[in-house]
């Protein structure tokens, strides 16, 4: 695989580079935007396939090809990283960086237009039983007490439902419209 980083000389919306069906990690607009699949990786092969990447870097190590994903708590739950086929990056410094594998146009990967969300029913539902959640707060909370934790952050997974479907591009904007930099 070849790569190229070069500086993109014009805004852009991480959340419009990532839409529905893309990868996004950003905080106060600093982050990473992705596009496409270049390659699936197993996370213990992940630095290994990401250092063969031939790279042409105009950022001085500033950006580059990264992988995406999430892992789960247990390893036999399996899990894998996607390196993406296009990659933009914000930094700090206001400096945004395009680094695709193969070719890629950024006016390709931009929305035509942004998702106008749909007023619609939804249905909310634990995915687990709440007493099931309760009972590992509190395990969690009397491991911390007892000094065999320093910290426990517990994700409660909900499931969502609607007679409509639902536009992840139109959540994650509304979201960062009533969130900002904690969605």
């Amino acid at each position: 695989m070849h790569a190229r980083t070069t500086s993109l000389e014009r805004d852009v919306d991480l959340n419009d580079i990532a839409r529905g069906d893309g990868y996004l990690f950003v905080r106060d607009g600093i982050g990473f935007a992705g596009r496409q699949v270049a390659a699936r990786v197993d996370p213990s092969e992940a630095l290994d396939v990401l250092r063969t990447i031939d790279h042409d870097d105009e950022s001085n190590g500033e950006a580059g090809p990264i992988a995406f994903g999430s892992l789960p708590f247990l390893e036999s739950d399996g899990g894998y990283l996607v390196i993406p086929h296009v990659v933009v990056r914000k930094t700090e410094s206001g400096r945004t960086w395009l680094t695709t594998i193969g070719d890629a146009n950024i006016d390709d990967l931009l929305p035509l237009s942004r998702p106008t969300p749909t007023s619609s029913r939804f249905v909310v539902e634990p995915v687990r039983p709440v007493e099931r959640y309760r009972s590992a707060v509190e395990a969690a909370r009397d491991a911390v007490r007892r000094g065999d934790l320093v910290k426990a952050v517990i994700a409660r997974e909900l499931m969502v439902t609607s007679e409509d479907p639902i536009d992840v591009h139109a959540v994650l904007l509304r979201l960062r419209a009533s969130f900002g930099s904690s969605y």
